[in-house]
């Protein structure tokens, strides 16, 4: 009985060390970085002259690694349009690239961010958006009514036509009877 309760008390033992011995083995392992595309997004306005920023989210690739952009499209962006090509991989896995557009940027371009050692990659269309010239546009008069005055005052003057008919229509049957 007493030799039942030592080997149940150990394996019981072991497998609680199994337990908490299998994430401290993984924490230690090369870092995971999953398989798939890399999601870019773009942030900033993306107007000719400015500048946005292009990142590839956390976890994309391995911490301490590179990655490098390139900008294609239709016109073609000039080499000058990223400040630094390649970029170190941040603590998290995520990497950011500042793309200063040209003055005279039109169209849209692909920004593609890859990483050195895996060999994943991730694309974010940047769509120019060109200013209003000012020849283009109507002179403002300084105000903007609320779309909820306006639906309101609408609303008021149907419902005012609708008593004024349904008073009209008690008025004619009280002077029929």
């Amino acid at each position: 009985m007493v030799k039942k309760f030592f080997a149940i008390t150990a394996l019981a033992t072991l497998a609680t060390l199994a337990v908490f011995a299998v994430p401290a083995a993984a924490a230690s392992a090369v870092d995971y970085v999953p398989g798939g595309d890399v999601n870019v997004t773009v942030t900033g306005v993306p107007t000719p002259g400015a500048s946005v920023t292009v990142t590839a989210e956390p976890g994309s690739f391995p911490d301490d690694s590179s990655a490098a952009i390139t900008i294609s499209g239709s016109p073609k962006a000039s080499v000058g349009a990223v400040k630094a090509p390649t970029g170190a991989v941040n603590n998290t896995g995520s990497v950011s690239f500042t793309v200063v557009l040209p003055a005279t940027a039109a169209g849209s371009q692909t920004a593609t961010i890859s990483g050195a050692q895996t060999g994943r990659s991730g694309s974010a269309v940047i769509t120019l958006v060109v200013a209003d010239s000012a020849a283009a546009r109507l002179a403002s008069a300084g105000y903007t009514a609320p779309t909820g005055l306006i639906w309101g005052g609408g609303a008021a003057l149907v419902l005012g036509l609708a008593l004024a008919a349904a008073s009209a229509m008690t008025r004619r049957r009280a002077s029929a009877n």
